[in-house]
């Protein structure tokens, strides 16, 4: 545990050179310190602190690639200025997301979340989403027999009423030109996100590999809603199916088919229904 602990403060400290500041003035209060022995600590602190700043394009380098994720979020929220968001890698999100070994993406989504004004928040979850979609794979694990859950490469997120419309319709013009360009100037427009989050939207992946996503009905999403996360016995799913408006077992069971039908679930007909 200890060399993996010393590799994920070295991650840390390449990126944020500052906290060998911090490990010299107040190791006590920094993430992580306690799983160091004093030994590394000592060596870590050694180090001359130049080594660390090499590379001076790491950080930009690395955000890009999450700004290519939150195009439009980052877009209307910097105004033509995403190297603010830099700050991302000296931010608690950051380190905790290395410390963990969790989502670099994710824990800047919610680093987005906190420095963007409140109604941002749909715009960022639903390019949260479209990124799960796209980095998720066709190939899953097997279903245990009589189960089902929810097909591959699909996603379900909470949005204002005709925000997907909007988001295809911003995204359309920075992906004409280049993302990373578009970025570095302010958007032509401003963003109206006003709107409570009466809408659930559906993200999917096609065999194409290609992004599709609308919005569907309140009924269907809660559906999908009960098994995004995990595996459903077929029993239970028809008694969800039916506690959500059909009529009896056998219209469940053709609500169940139909879905099934449209790739929007997948089920094991072995023993075990």
């Amino acid at each position: 545990m200890s060399a993996q602990a010393l590799q994920r403060m070295l991650i840390r400290v390449m990126f944020d050179p500052s906290l060998l500041e911090a490990l010299r003035s107040e190791p006590e209060q920094v993430m992580g310190m306690e799983s160091l022995s004093t030994h590394e600590l000592t060596d870590l602190l050694s180090q001359d602190p130049r080594a660390f700043r090499t590379d001076s394009h790491r950080s930009s380098r690395h955000l890009q690639a999450l700004l290519e994720e939150y195009p439009v979020s980052v877009h209307h929220f910097t105004q033509g200025n995403p190297g603010r968001l830099l700050s991302f890698f000296s931010s608690a999100r950051f380190h905790d997301a290395i410390q963990q070994w969790t989502s670099i993406r994710k824990a800047f989504e919610r680093y987005l979340v906190e420095q963007a004004p409140p109604e941002f928040e749909p715009l960022i979850s639903l390019e949260g989403a479209i990124a799960t979609s796209r980095h998720s794979s066709q190939n899953e694990d097997p279903l245990s027999p009589g189960h089902w859950r929810l097909g591959p490469s699909k996603g379900l997120v909470q949005t204002p009423s005709g925000l997907c419309a909007k988001y295809s319709e911003l995204l359309l013009p920075m992906k004409e030109t280049h993302i990373l360009e578009a970025l570095k100037s302010p958007p032509g427009s401003a963003l109206n996100l006003s709107g409570k989050k009466d809408s659930w939207a559906l993200i999917e992946k096609n065999e194409a590999g290609e992004l599709e996503m609308g919005e569907i009905p309140e009924s269907l999403a809660q559906i999908l809603l009960e098994i995004e996360h995990k595996e459903v016995p077929h029993r239970e799913l028809v008694d969800i199916i039916i506690s959500l408006g059909a009529d009896h077992r056998e219209e469940a069971e053709e609500v169940l088919q139909s879905l099934r039908g449209e790739g929007l679930l997948v089920g094991n007909d072995g023993l075990g229904i």
